[in-house]
């Protein structure tokens, strides 16, 4: 009788702590998306890196120059007062 007891303490232990350990392993691959900005005379550049433990699935992003999405990519220096020489672009 102790011996089955002891048996299914022993298991129900183990159930506990497993589900504990998924929980933390969960918490610890989120993502943690940090930004950088930088302005030159020439350039501004806007960052977006995944500096967490887990991946990060951007789904979408807005950018507005004067509260309109700007078209072409071209227009966002125009507003931004950028020589019309530079370019735009866009990288992952």
């Amino acid at each position: 009788m102790s011996a089955t007891v002891v048996a299914v303490a022993a298991l129900a232990t183990a159930v506990y702590e497993a589900r504990i350990n998924r929980a933390v392993q969960r918490a610890s691959l989120w993502p943690y998306l940090s930004e950088y900005h930088s302005r030159t005379a020439s350039a501004y550049t806007f960052n977006v890196r995944n500096v967490g433990l887990g991946p990060a699935l951007v789904r979408s992003f807005q950018l507005r120059v004067d509260g309109r999405p700007p078209r072409p990519w071209g227009d966002v220096g125009t507003a931004a007062g950028a020589d019309p020489r530079v370019r735009i672009g866009v990288g992952s």
